[in-house]
């Protein structure tokens, strides 16, 4: 259960904090010396404040989506290209309405590539996080049935995934999901060959306990 984040004031202003987003003032007259910013919705705000931040930086940001492997992709692409490139990545799994916020108000100006992954679990959430994301490349890693509970029908289901391809330039995608030629073409995909776990044990260049 989800617990407001009027709660952890307290505890927050204790450990230094002393500005603070809010969508209510009830309760907060004994911080004296801390900035409460008053707002309908502060999570609305963040993503607002996040979009507002990538809309300054024009460098290639890849969105990484799927039922499964994300994070995984994300790290594995990080390790391949950070010793050319100065990347940015989305920090352990934040790949929720909030946590796509935050991966992106980590981008900054010494950066040259975003890697932001992007998760869903209801309908209508894809949209707010391409808005903010405005991602140039895309990665659909796989379709599978988690939240699959959340829709009405596989069909929109997929389509919610899709979404967040729409806007990029080219979408990389497993052999494993299957698009029709329509689908295909709004993503501008690229199909992908599966390797057999033997190809990949093979190719895997990491060492660490996860890959191996």
């Amino acid at each position: 259960k989800f617990r407001d984040g009027l709660h952890f004031i307290a505890d927050a202003y204790q450990k230094g904090a002393r500005v603070f987003v809010v969508n209510s003032i009830v309760g907060i007259e004994t911080f004296s010396d801390a900035c409460f910013l008053v707002v309908d919705s502060p999570l609305k705000s963040l993503q607002n404040l996040a979009k507002a931040h990538r809309m300054q930086y024009t460098i290639p940001v890849i969105i990484i989506s799927g039922s499964v492997g994300k994070t995984m992709v994300k790290e594995w692409l990080y390790h391949l290209l950070s010793s050319t490139k100065k990347i940015v990545r989305s920090p352990k799994s934040f790949n929720s309405q909030l946590g796509v916020a935050l991966s992106l108000l980590e981008i900054n100006e010494t950066h040259e590539l975003a890697l932001i992954e992007a998760g869903i679990s209801a309908p209508n959430e894809m949209q707010t996080l391409v808005e903010m994301i405005q991602p140039t490349f895309g990665i659909f890693t796989a379709f599978g049935r988690a939240h699959a509970h959340n829709f009405e029908t596989k069909e929109q289901h997929l389509a919610e995934k899709l979404k967040a391809f729409e806007t990029c330039e080219m979408t990389w995608f497993s052999e494993d999901i299957l698009l029709n030629s329509n689908q295909l073409n709004s993503i501008r995909g690229v199909v992908q060959h599966n390797y057999s776990t033997k190809e990949l044990v093979e190719f895997n260049p990491f060492n660490d306990a996860v890959s191996k």
